[in-house]
């Protein structure tokens, strides 16, 4: 029984990981070459779980090398955001953690490129699988430091707070909408401001903060 739920839990991981980054084969250096990478990274550079996937989320397989065969800066600027995510930058040794995250996209690219064919009836490769992609892995993530925020609104002004409430609520009950105008790189004061606002609830707030988990009092 031990062995029969084992294998169940490792075969299920291996499949929701791979619907995280939008692979559809099983291969048997999944775990090695791309899972286990990603994860090492994240913990040893103490990036959040969820925003690190979710900025992952922007990759496209052009960011590798340019016309030259050099790095794209649009990879450089991926590879810039996740790392903002740190929060303790100054313990992070910078240019290792870059060099570490171009290795793991090359492998993650490599990959991408081999399960061309499991694409096959799509029009348009590239926008599936960045549609996929953006399918498995949430805009909205409700944190800590929000329910905080909302439960200080409500004690203060419960007329206006209600309405806050009911915003936060909608947001979690739809995670994977295009929140706060996902994908446009438009400046915060140029957005409407319940888009700027959902934007701003998007966010992993204070670094002080993260790892909390939302507490059931909450």
């Amino acid at each position: 029984m031990e062995r029969i739920i084992q294998e169940t839990c490792a075969v299920e991981y291996n499949l929701l990981f791979r619907k995280r980054l939008a692979l559809r084969l099983k291969v048997d250096n999944g775990q090695s070459q791309i899972f286990q990478p990603l994860l090492d990274m994240m913990e040893e550079q103490r990036l959040d779980f969820h925003g690190t996937f979710g900025k992952l989320s922007s990759f496209r397989r052009d960011m590798i090398k340019d016309e030259k065969g050099e790095k794209t800066s649009a990879l450089e600027g991926l590879i810039a955001a996740l790392l903002q995510g740190t929060p303790e930058p100054e313990r992070l040794d910078y240019a290792d953690a870059t060099a570490r995250w171009v290795r793991w996209f090359e492998k993650y690219a490599d990959r991408i490129d081999c399960e061309a064919s499991e694409w096959g009836g799509e029009p348009d490769y590239d926008a599936a699988w960045n549609k996929a992609l953006k399918a498995a892995n949430p805009r909205f993530v409700l944190r800590q430091w929000l329910l905080e925020e909302v439960i200080q609104k409500v004690e203060r002004d419960p007329a206006s707070g209600k309405h806050i409430l009911a915003k936060v609520l909608k947001m979690a009950c739809s995670p994977f909408e295009p929140w706060g105008a996902e994908g446009d790189e438009s400046p915060d004061n140029e957005l409407d401001p319940e888009i700027r606002e959902e934007r701003r609830y998007c966010d992993m707030g204070e670094k002080r903060l993260l790892g909390f988990q939302c507490s059931c009092s909450s």
